[in-house]
């Protein structure tokens, strides 16, 4: 029958306090922390944090980003940009202070959210915006790092474009 000796076991001890310290042997937590929708939704009133950005809002563009990689330059997609008509008394700053809080009560809060809808593009999983002005528009930079993401944000954006109809997004899955 086998006997560890001392040092074995404290070279088996150190390793396993290795691995604590490394953070192997920890379980993952999710980086939100629960103050994230306060801290993105900060200085907004309750309206602003109930109701999506896009509703209300009407769609006159959306178009695909995609980013070339590698040699062979292989397409993959990174979002979409989806273009909404300008409206009085807004600005892109504050779209985008809204559209962050948006994105941080749907992190945070999934389904649960009073923005999650299914056909949401800002409650895609990994989605970051910025807006911008450009002419009459204000333009939703809707980008992913993880190509099925940014699928899912240019198949939301599409089903949104219809430049006759002002976006009314679906009620929330309530599941």
């Amino acid at each position: 029958m086998y006997q560890p000796t001392k040092t074995t076991t404290i070279v088996a001890l150190a390793g396993v306090l290795g691995l604590f310290a490394a953070g192997c042997a920890t379980t993952h937590t999710p980086q939100t922390s629960a103050s994230a929708p306060t801290d993105a939704c900060a200085g907004l009133d309750s309206a602003a944090r109930t109701e999506s950005v896009l509703n209300g809002s009407t769609v006159v563009d959306v178009s695909h980003a995609h980013a070339d990689v590698g040699k062979q330059l292989v397409r993959v997609p990174r979002g979409a940009d989806l273009a909404i008509r300008v409206e009085p008394d807004t600005n892109p700053a504050y779209l985008e202070r809204r559209a962050n809080c948006e994105i941080a009560q749907n992190t945070a809060l999934g389904e649960h959210s009073p923005t999650y809808s299914d056909d949401n593009p800002l409650a895609v999983d990994d989605v970051q915006v910025h807006v911008a002005r450009r002419g009459a528009t204000y333009v939703f930079e809707l980008r992913s790092n993880s190509p099925s993401d940014a699928r899912s944000i240019q198949e939301r954006a599409a089903a949104l474009d219809d430049s006759t109809q002002v976006v009314k997004l679906g009620s929330p899955n309530r599941g």
